[in-house]
């Protein structure tokens, strides 16, 4: 897909600003572009921080304009941002913060990797015999439930 992420200065603006707000308005572009009008996904803003299962597109907007994004969020994963994407910007924007962060991009894919508990296939010992454990199942078949009804508070 040749539509990269929009500059993201808007995520520290004041949330009525209209930065702020022009900003967030290409981040639902940005995401509704790559995973398609109407699809349920996390939402990202500071109280939900990505954790708390997919919902509806309009409960994320709604939630971004009252209570903000997550600052911590600057790969925009979840929202169909690949991390490859992010340092092909990285890159634009000059070499010594590339190379900075060339330098642990391979750890911190690992450490989010661990985190959401996606399994590294490189390396595996071809003897395995393919069984799994709970640990090794994979964040998306996690976020089946419907959780939206734990979002009925911010709303």
């Amino acid at each position: 897909m040749a539509l990269l992420p929009p500059n993201k200065d808007w995520m520290s603006a004041p949330l009525n600003s209209d930065e702020y707000l022009d900003g967030l308005e290409s981040f639902l572009k940005f995401m509704t572009d790559r995973l398609g009008k109407g699809t349920w996904c996390s939402c990202p803003c500071a109280r939900c921080r990505n954790v708390s299962g997919r919902v509806d597109p309009k409960i994320v907007a709604d939630h971004l304009i009252r209570i903000g994004i997550d600052p911590s969020y600057t790969t925009w994963y979840f929202h169909g941002e690949s991390f490859e994407e992010d340092a092909i910007n990285v890159e634009t924007i000059g070499p010594s913060s590339h190379s900075q962060y060339e330098d642990g991009y391979s750890r911190d894919i690992d450490l989010v990797s661990e985190e959401l508990g996606y399994v590294h296939l490189d390396g595996l010992d071809e003897s395995m015999d393919g069984s799994t454990s709970d640990e090794d199942r994979n964040i998306d078949e996690m976020s089946l439930d419907d959780d939206s009804n734990s979002h009925n508070e911010y709303h």
